[in-house]
């Protein structure tokens, strides 16, 4: 089996300032060196009416070396990462139903 996920995964910088469509995806986290539970904002609207996201919508875990893994759970369709550590984080979000490009299944 070749397993080719790289066409499933999508990966946005989280300082640059853009707000990422969870529409596309079925997993979202964000990655950073910091904690971003208060960084990251959600909103039903790709330009307006960002706030923190729900306390109840994260789920976080603290790393070996530092690292800081925050995933997404809630029903909002746009997420991004503010403050000043914004620039720490990575947001890396996976599509389950997306055929990974050149797959194939054999036995």
């Amino acid at each position: 089996m070749n397993r080719e996920f790289t066409s499933n995964v999508r990966v946005a910088a989280g300082d640059d300032g853009d707000s990422i469509d969870l529409r596309e995806f079925d997993a979202v986290i964000v990655v950073s060196t910091e904690a971003l539970a208060g960084d990251i904002h959600v909103s039903d609207e790709a330009d307006d009416n960002f706030s923190a996201a729900d306390t109840d919508d994260l789920i976080a875990r603290t790393g070996e070396g530092g690292a800081n893994v925050t995933g997404y759970t809630g029903g909002k369709r746009y997420l991004k990462v503010v403050g000043d550590d914004a620039d720490q984080a990575v947001v890396i979000g996976y599509y389950l139903g997306r055929a990974p490009q050149g797959a194939s299944f054999s036995r």
